[in-house]
């Protein structure tokens, strides 16, 4: 959720930074292995 009507570009920004880190942080093979099974 990002507040605001519209949201500031600051906001924006930092919100996709903030999935990044979090996409960042999860390891690729933990989805080939839960697929897997």
């Amino acid at each position: 959720y990002v507040p605001g009507c519209p949201p500031r570009p600051e906001g924006v920004v930092e919100s996709l930074m903030k999935i990044q880190n979090l996409i960042d942080k999860e390891k690729l093979s933990d989805y080939a292995l839960s697929s897997s099974k």
